[in-house]
């Protein structure tokens, strides 16, 4: 590449930030893919242009670019979580178990690069302890979930999913503990987490399978109010 390819070049980076922070984003992906066809092993590019797809909600679009920039650059963490993010929403609606194992994997990977945003890395937790469950790892999936919760003892989306998979691992005692602790956390506000769980209604149904009917009742009562 020459010296006025790479000016070029640059002005393709500035031109596509620009669009994107005047809300184009359409235009901020054509000025990146312009930049691509000179130089197309431009990692920053192709994931800019994947996480901008991805953003306004082109998943199929973005998932070759996000690749594409994990292939270029071997320790590029962000392509890997957005891809994590991706694959995870996928999977969630889908429900099919192929997509566990690039998940698992992908979480691995991100997260040996040691993010630095404890958001980020709770939540790459949190998708890698739903891949094991589905794959049958369930004792890993309780231990990675825990770590999640060491992180963000706060994260009531950590404490729903781990007392409700020591509830299925036949232990009880430990599951109603932690789910006390869910029900301290939470608002009874009734209104959705985020991830599209509505928490009275899990806290309702977490009862009844604990066997407190009566506290089920009162729960279900406050999320009303």
């Amino acid at each position: 590449m020459t010296n006025e390819d790479g000016d070029i070049l640059d002005e393709y980076f500035e031109r596509g930030g620009l669009a994107e922070q005047e809300g184009r984003p359409h235009d901020a992906i054509a000025e990146w893919k312009a930049g691509l066809a000179i130089d197309p092993t431009s990692a920053d590019l192709h994931y800019n242009v994947g996480v901008t797809y991805a953003n306004v909600g082109e998943a199929a679009r973005a998932i070759p670019y996000l690749r594409e920039a994990m292939r270029l650059r071997v320790d590029f963490y962000e392509p890997r979580y957005v891809l994590a993010t991706i694959l995870y929403e996928q999977w969630r609606q889908t429900n099919i178990k192929e997509h566990c194992h690039e998940l698992e994997a992908l979480c691995r990977d991100a997260l040996s690069l040691n993010p630095a945003d404890q958001t980020q890395e709770v939540y790459l937790l949190q998708c890698l302890s739903m891949a094991e469950w589905k794959l049958g790892d369930r004792n890993s999936a309780v231990d990675t979930i825990r770590k999640s919760i060491a992180i963000d003892p706060d994260n009531v989306w950590s404490y729903d999913t781990l007392w409700w998979m020591l509830l299925r691992l036949g232990r009880r005692r430990e599951s109603w503990d932690v789910f006390r602790k869910m029900v301290r956390l939470s608002t009874f506000s009734g209104s959705d987490t985020e991830r599209g769980m509505n928490r009275t209604s899990n806290i309702f149904l977490g009862c009844v399978a604990l066997g407190g009917a009566g506290l089920s009742f009162w729960l279900w009562r406050k999320g009303r109010r």
